[in-house]
């Protein structure tokens, strides 16, 4: 079973003769730039996503090494990704490069999640399969159901993506916490000797 994002990876993983992951770093860079071009903030969870999904696929892949055990876990990781969607957008660090994208033609065309999204991943199946990637049963009732999933999820706790205001790298708009190095220090020090005067 394969999401149609990860097909189309496969497709430029083939074309290209690079890993997996690798492809999957590239593309989601590439998003990330076309987010940027439509005023799509980016923020540590987008960086983060772009440099970690491909390669954890690589590993979660071993761990389902036949189709019928597949289908098994295909609603219940489709649910458990449409959930963490959901709190990766409400925590304001920033979208994941295909959330960003379909903020983007929410925006511009002011359908719902569910057809933005069905329609984003039914190009990217559509893409991988030109390209050689696999597109099987999972591939199109998740590139036809996921976006309505997210939908539904999104309605079950009343939100609405493109009112999250985000924070983001530059501009001054995103302060990472800082730790008082030395107090810290300072401060175990004194346990240390206190247990020692013990």
């Amino acid at each position: 079973t394969t999401f149609a994002i990860t097909s189309f990876n496969q497709g430029i993983s083939n074309t290209f003769l690079i890993s997996y992951g690798t492809a999957s770093m590239v593309v989601e860079l590439m998003t990330i730039a076309i987010n940027y071009c439509f005023k799509e903030k980016i923020g540590i969870t987008t960086i983060a996503s772009a440099i970690l999904n491909g390669y954890l696929v690589d590993m979660f892949l071993l761990l389902v090494p036949t189709i019928s055990l597949s289908l098994i876990y295909l609603p219940f990781g489709a649910i458990i990704m449409g959930t963490g969607f959901y709190f990766m957008t409400v925590s304001g660090m920033g979208n994941s490069s295909s959330n960003g994208l379909m903020n983007v033609f929410q925006k511009l065309t002011g359908k719902s999640v569910g057809l933005i999204r069905t329609t984003e991943d039914i190009s990217f199946m559509a893409l991988g399969f030109l390209l050689g990637g696999t597109v099987n049963i999972g591939t199109l009732i998740l590139t036809f159901g996921f976006g309505y999933l997210l939908n539904f999820i999104y309605r079950l706790f009343k939100f609405d993506p493109t009112k999250v205001q985000h924070q983001y790298l530059g501009g001054g708009k995103m302060k990472l916490p800082q730790m008082d190095v030395m107090n810290f220090l300072k401060h175990k020090t004194k346990v240390y000797e206190l247990t020692i005067e013990q």
